[in-house]
């Protein structure tokens, strides 16, 4: 989204529809109100399906490089979190799961 919109959605204070906030990139889905249990809980076992550990460093990543224009600082912290994920037994399952192609057991 450009600076121009963020700026009139922001000072404007209106109200977007659904498929506005889709047009916008703002949101992933737009679902009619009876299918939206469904697609949270089809949402929420494809995260499961990933390590606890990595989900929370990816979105340490993703909430704290989208406010820095700190190239440096960014690739660090990518760094850091990178060796974390290389250090636990997950990775070693993913790695694993990937050479013998099969679906990892994280759980």
């Amino acid at each position: 989204m450009g600076w121009g919109r963020a700026n009139e959605m922001m000072l404007s204070g209106s109200l977007y529809s659904g498929k506005e906030a889709f047009d916008y990139g703002l949101v992933e889905y737009v679902v009619n109100e009876d299918e939206l249990l469904d697609k949270s809980f089809e949402l929420a076992n494809l995260f499961s399906e990933n390590p606890d550990a990595q989900l929370r460093m990816t979105k340490r990543l993703l909430t704290e490089n989208a406010v820095t224009t700190d190239i440096k600082a960014a690739e660090e912290l990518e760094t850091k979190l990178l060796q974390e994920c290389w250090e636990r037994d997950e990775h070693a399952e993913a790695v694993s799961a990937f050479m013998e192609k099969r679906k990892p057991k994280f759980r």
